[in-house]
């Protein structure tokens, strides 16, 4: 997978090294730059706001632009791991919109309750996308990105036997 394709394919899997490399990695370097140059163009009142979140103009312009390059990478991730897509409604709270700490009492409680939960949810799927191996083999959504194939208990030698018993 080359280039833009990369980035805008939802369909498929994608390794965990190649989420690394491709997508975290970069996301945060441009996420920080943007940041940055908020505040070195004295750009960092503001653009928007929820709650908590404040986007300048140059991060809320990136943010923006990334949106769909992680949605998509983030779908094909959980591909990997032999999971829908859909597991990424979990993000959207979070990506969007963070309470106020100190306005807590401002905000009814079944509100803050449901988005707590989707904030822990999130938390838990984003590290399984950081860190969980995929699916070995073929799955439901594609072919091992790595190439790799489940190795069968009744056809080889070595499987299911400790290391030290080979």
């Amino acid at each position: 997978m080359r280039g833009l394709q990369f980035y805008l394919k939802v369909r498929g899997r994608i390794s965990r090294k190649a989420f690394w490399l491709a997508f975290v990695i970069p996301y945060a370097a441009l996420t920080w730059f943007a940041i940055y140059l908020d505040g070195v163009l004295a750009l960092d009142k503001p653009a928007l706001s929820f709650g908590a979140t404040q986007y300048g103009y140059v991060s809320l312009v990136v943010m923006l632009l990334l949106v769909w390059p992680w949605l998509a990478t983030s779908i094909r991730r959980f591909h990997d791991m032999n999971m829908t897509g859909w597991w990424n409604v979990f993000f959207v709270p979070g990506y969007f919109w963070f309470p106020e700490i100190t306005k807590l009492d401002a905000y009814p409680t079944i509100f803050l309750v449901g988005w707590g939960t989707s904030f822990v949810v999130a938390v838990i799927l984003g590290l399984m996308q950081l860190f969980k191996s995929g699916t070995l083999g073929e799955n439901k959504f594609g072919r091992d990105p790595l190439d790799r194939s489940p190795v069968d208990a009744h056809t080889h030698p070595v499987a299911g036997r400790p290391p030290w018993a080979k």
